[in-house]
């Protein structure tokens, strides 16, 4: 699967996904891209933007486009603390489909405690226009 790291993404984190194409924003040419322009951009080059910024989905529509968004959510932005979703990210990539965005996080329940990790489908909600807009 062809895969982009956004620039927010640590490059390190690239090599956790063996068995992947993956590519940096710098890499693909797309540096400084805002995420609208970066996500048609990217579209039909690219199956998957991998990143770590929890507000593309609210603020993009991407339900129409051919690329799906992986967001990496943890305490930190940093290598060490995204290390751990590789496997919920890797398991997610097996079954996300364009135009979807999914979360991959680990949630701690009580301190000491054993972590959980999840993935969370997030289905953008298509806006309906309406005679006073959209709705």
């Amino acid at each position: 699967m062809k895969l982009l790291l956004d620039e927010c993404t640590p490059r390190r984190i690239r090599r956790e996904f063996v068995g992947h194409d993956v590519h940096t924003v710098e890499d693909a040419g797309f540096k400084g891209l805002e995420n609208g322009d970066l996500l048609k951009a990217a579209s039909g080059v690219y199956e998957v933007l991998i990143t770590v910024d929890r507000n593309i989905p609210y603020q993009q529509r991407i339900t129409n486009l051919p690329i799906a968004i992986l967001v990496l959510v943890a305490k930190r932005n940093k290598y060490e603390h995204l290390k751990p979703l590789i496997p919920r990210a890797l398991q997610a990539l097996e079954t996300i489909r364009p135009g979807q965005v999914v979360e991959a996080d680990v949630i701690f329940s009580a301190p000491h405690s054993t972590e959980t990790k999840r993935l969370l489908v997030l289905h953008a909600k298509p806006r309906i226009p309406t005679e006073h807009g959209f709705g």
